[in-house]
């Protein structure tokens, strides 16, 4: 009985802090950065039509991560709101 009501407590507590969206969310960045670094390491993609590499993968970088912070600002107060 104890343990079935620290469980409901539990899950309850992860839902309302969304900890595994978070955690999706996180690991989805994390991948598509690296993938970036690839690229650029390798020279593939758009990086080797360019004569400026290291340019093009700040803006790159810089563009995904104004992304992720315009869509956690976002999510942020949609969650404030309710």
């Amino acid at each position: 009985m104890m343990a079935s009501l620290l469980v409901s407590i539990l899950t309850a507590i992860l839902s309302l802090c969304k900890f595994h969206e978070n955690w999706l969310n996180y690991r989805s960045s994390c991948e598509t950065l690296k993938k970036e670094k690839h690229f650029f390491d390798a020279k593939i993609g758009e990086y080797r039509l360019t004569d400026d590499p290291e340019a093009l993968f700040v803006e790159r970088v810089e563009q995904f991560i104004s992304k992720e912070h315009t869509t956690w600002l976002y999510l942020t107060k949609k969650k404030a709101n309710n």
